[in-house]
């Protein structure tokens, strides 16, 4: 065809059988191959995907499929917009720590404080604001439970972190190895 083949698929459709008594018959868990060559077959879609970081990760689990007969079903493998948020959340973090490293290079020590508490309650307030759009929107079924506590935990880290700081300032060492710990045991999570 001219074209660079696809190694795989976004979004998709299905639809649930038409006639009454079928339900058992519909696909509600399935993983789409597809091959170049029709002998080498690689999976290129699923009946389900959670986002991990700037990943989508088929899970093939049961996709929600409802028992009404004849209804077209969109399947949607592409990242949520609410997780690309929070990976995005990482350019005004790396454009912060910069400003902190400026501003102790150039002597201008009372920025410092104000500029960290800045950086971290906001982390803290959009993770926050995020885990309670994706509760209210229904995304917190098993598929996205884990990502929820990712954010819960990411947010929390960033909130202990300012009150550590506003409580002790003179630790601040320990603030940041406390703060990196944190973000090492959500991240295992």
């Amino acid at each position: 065809l001219g074209e660079k083949p696809r190694r795989r698929y976004d979004m998709w459709y299905i639809e649930t059988m038409r006639e009454q008594g079928s339900e058992a018959g519909d696909a509600v868990r399935f993983m789409l191959e597809g091959s170049d060559d029709a002998e080498t077959w690689e999976v290129v879609g699923s009946s389900t995907s959670v986002s991990y970081y700037f990943q989508v990760i088929r899970t093939h689990q049961e996709a929600a499929v409802p028992l009404e007969r004849g209804r077209v079903v969109t399947i949607d493998g592409r990242m949520d917009a609410l997780h690309l948020v929070d990976m995005c959340l990482g350019i005004p973090k790396i454009f912060a720590k910069l400003l902190l490293v400026a501003f102790a290079a150039v002597g201008k020590l009372e920025w410092l404080r104000p500029t960290f508490v800045l950086d971290h309650g906001f982390q803290f307030g959009v993770r926050c604001f995020i885990c309670l759009v994706s509760v209210a929107g229904g995304w917190s079924g098993p598929a996205h439970s884990a990502y929820i506590f990712h954010l819960l935990g990411m947010g929390f880290a960033s909130l202990l972190g300012v009150v550590i700081f506003l409580r002790t300032p003179e630790v601040l060492e320990l603030l940041l190895i406390s703060f990196s710990l944190c973000l090492l045991l959500v991240q295992g999570i």
